[in-house]
């Protein structure tokens, strides 16, 4: 968010309706990003719940309330509904493209706020108990897969890409 704000800034000038329109702009991709994630991970013939669950995104009170604040938070909600969306096709397709995109999207949610966390335990917790290729949990072991160390790298590549500074700083 902040690099947004810096590039509206920059833009067209320092003024706090351009910040608020990026915040805006955010939530609107937030919408569409609801709806196109339904469509992908839902089958066929899933026009009608993308646009519903489009639609109760656009009229909830708590996007309103937190699209009117200058803060992180409706760009923590598009990258965490991107996070889970790519988790999902994961599990769904077992392509590892999807893996590396889900796993630079949890990065980003970590760049943008702390309750990233919850969003990285939830996403392992799935990883081990839904069968995929990658990790599983079984009676016998816990299966784990060399891709993991990729993803670790591209974790850390993302971070280090898009925060730099706050790594130093730890």
């Amino acid at each position: 968010t902040v690099y947004l704000m810096t590039l509206a800034d920059a833009l067209v000038g320092p003024k706090e309706h351009h910040i608020r329109l990026v915040i805006w702009l955010i939530v609107l991709f937030t919408i569409g990003t609801v709806y196109r994630s339904l469509r992908a991970i839902l089958p066929k013939d899933s026009h009608w719940t993308g646009a519903l669950a489009a639609l109760l995104v656009a009229i909830s009170p708590m996007i309103h309330t937190t699209s009117n604040m200058i803060s992180v938070h409706p760009l923590f909600i598009l990258i965490a509904i991107l996070t889970l969306t790519r988790l999902t096709r994961y599990l769904q397709t077992k392509r590892l493209r999807d893996f590396y995109i889900f796993t630079g999207c949890l990065a980003m949610a970590f760049t943008i706020n702390e309750y990233a966390l919850v969003l990285a335990a939830v996403s392992m917790l799935c990883l081990m108990l839904v069968p995929n290729n990658l990790m599983s949990l079984t009676r016998r072991q816990i299966r784990i897969n060399y891709h993991l160390f990729g993803s670790l790298a591209c974790f850390v590549g993302v971070l280090f890409l898009l925060w730099p500074g706050g790594l130093f700083k730890l």
